[in-house]
């Protein structure tokens, strides 16, 4: 978690500590680098930074009829956590508009029977969204929240980073052949800018990985942040994530 000492000597106070990870499994034809999500092997797409949307919470399985709780930033880029039954493969509406999805969580009694999606409005074929662009989140149903490593500052916030985290494994474990390799990114946008590589590690099957910052990363409102991995061998298992401390601007 973020260094508290030094926080405290140059007056930041902490209002949280957030920490974020993510994990995903690829197959046989892994992308060159893609976000670290529940959506692999797919790309995360983002909601356009200007243009706030409707989203809808559907599942893969008409069973579910849980409680699924949102947390993400609204149209002003302020937090929003909102709570929306599951209505099994309809869509179903989540109150509010919205600019970024951090998490979602099954908040109901029963375990998930299917995959939940949160999607902007389209077309839906037995509960999966058709276009991936339009997946926001992704619950697997055997984890019952989301698995994915992002987080955007929310606006007349900061936040510090300090410390990051992986290992990796095979998908399906072969006594001959176990080795994986690949590289861990942080990757951070500013407000109206790109993605920028704030730091790459090699990842590898035998060995996890853990970096910690001397001095916490000052990182300004509306800032985006994620892992992504690249280079990654098929059939691999990769989990990373990372503790960023939230504070006033």
């Amino acid at each position: 978690m973020p260094d508290l000492d030094y926080l405290r000597s140059i007056g930041v106070a902490l209002e949280e500590v957030v920490h974020k990870w993510g994990r995903g499994a690829v197959d046989t034809n892994p992308p060159a680098q893609v976000t670290l999500w529940d959506g692999l092997p797919n790309e995360y797409t983002y909601i356009d930074s200007n243009s706030p949307v409707e989203l809808f919470a559907s599942s893969s399985s008409a069973a579910d009829g849980q409680s699924i709780e949102i947390l993400g930033l609204d149209e002003n880029w302020d937090r929003q956590l909102k709570n929306v039954i599951l209505q099994g493969q309809t869509p179903v509406a989540i109150e509010g508009t919205w600019i970024r999805i951090c998490h979602a969580i099954n908040r109901g009694g029963i375990k998930l029977d299917g995959d939940v999606y949160i999607a902007e409005l389209g077309t839906w074929n037995l509960g999966v969204p058709d276009t991936v662009s339009k997946w926001k989140a992704k619950i697997l149903a055997g984890n019952n929240r989301t698995l994915m490593a992002c987080f955007s500052v929310p606006r007349n916030k900061r936040a510090f980073f300090q410390l990051m985290y992986g290992s990796m494994s095979a998908k399906t474990p072969n006594p001959i052949q176990t080795h994986r390799t690949c590289e861990i990114m942080l990757m951070m946008r500013p407000f109206g800018g790109v993605f920028l590589e704030g730091g790459a590690y090699e990842l590898c099957s035998e060995t996890p990985f853990f970096h910690a910052l001397d001095t916490p990363l000052h990182l300004k409102a509306r800032t985006d942040l994620k892992l992504e991995i690249r280079n990654i061998e098929p059939d691999s298992i990769v989990v990373g994530g990372y503790s960023v401390g939230v504070a006033s601007a």
